[in-house]
């Protein structure tokens, strides 16, 4: 048992030790790996996986996950109760993204247009919130005003996201040709595939299917180039991209 014990001990500091190697670590990490197997992958974690994990996206994700199915109330409820205890324009802006996490369009607006006041007018993650909020209650008109105010004088919006959200709101309020020029500023440099989606989404609905079909032809061919996180993270845009070309006569 003592031997299997040790054994044990060696493939985990084995494993430690081709981390190290691969991720480029100092070799003094091999020296302590092997002359303390149980002592020196313990000290390895803490030191220098540890911190890795905690900056994760994925990890950070998966935590923000699995707190939201324990308490899927939590933040509505603690916005609440922080608005309740000081109403001020803050919180109420927090209880807008709330309600709107929760689905409840129609209650964000209302405090996303109250909270929209005096010096926080132009606040710009206020406005985004709101002008989400007003996407998803189907506000389509009043929805691009907020977006253009967030926008002001400026070529781009602040966000690749609010930018995507202006084209879609566009798109979907009937504004065909600025839809089309606001989809081909953004694809240019949007990170991901999600707003080339969207827009040949959109365009095959207005029986563009050549240039919607070429837009997932390029989704597809930028995945083949990427590694297995790109195609977790982006799963349901590639598997849109990979249907339509499917679909394709």
């Amino acid at each position: 048992m003592p031997i299997v014990g040790l054994g044990l001990h060696i493939l985990i500091a084995l494993y430690f030790a081709v981390h190290a190697m691969r991720t480029g670590r100092n070799m003094y990490w091999l020296i302590i790996l092997f002359s303390f197997p149980l002592l020196g992958s313990v000290v390895y974690f803490v030191v220098e996986m540890l911190p890795e994990l905690r900056n994760s996206r994925s990890v950070r994700n998966a935590g923000h996950a699995f707190g939201k199915m324990l308490n899927p109330e939590r933040e509505l409820n603690e916005a609440k109760a922080a608005f309740e205890l000081s109403p001020t324009a803050n919180n109420r802006a927090r209880l807008g993204n709330a309600l709107l996490a929760r689905g409840d369009a129609a209650g964000a607006i209302e405090h996303f247009r109250a909270s929209l006041q005096g010096v926080h007018a132009n606040d710009p993650a206020q406005l985004a919130g709101y002008a989400q909020a007003l996407f998803d209650n189907n506000n389509l008109p009043e929805a691009c005003r907020a977006l253009e105010q967030l926008r002001g004088n400026n070529e781009r919006l602040p966000t690749q996201d609010t930018h995507l959200l202006y084209a879609r709101a566009l798109g979907a309020s009937g504004e065909k040709t600025k839809a089309r020029d606001e989809y081909d500023r953004l694809i240019a440099y949007y990170a991901g595939p999600e707003a080339k989606c969207r827009y040949a989404a959109w365009l095959a609905d207005e029986g563009d299917s050549e240039r919607a079909l070429a837009l997932y032809g390029e989704v597809a061919n930028e995945a083949r180039l990427m590694k297995g996180h790109y195609h977790s993270l982006h799963a349901h845009w590639l598997r849109q991209a990979e249907q339509a070309l499917a679909r394709a006569p």
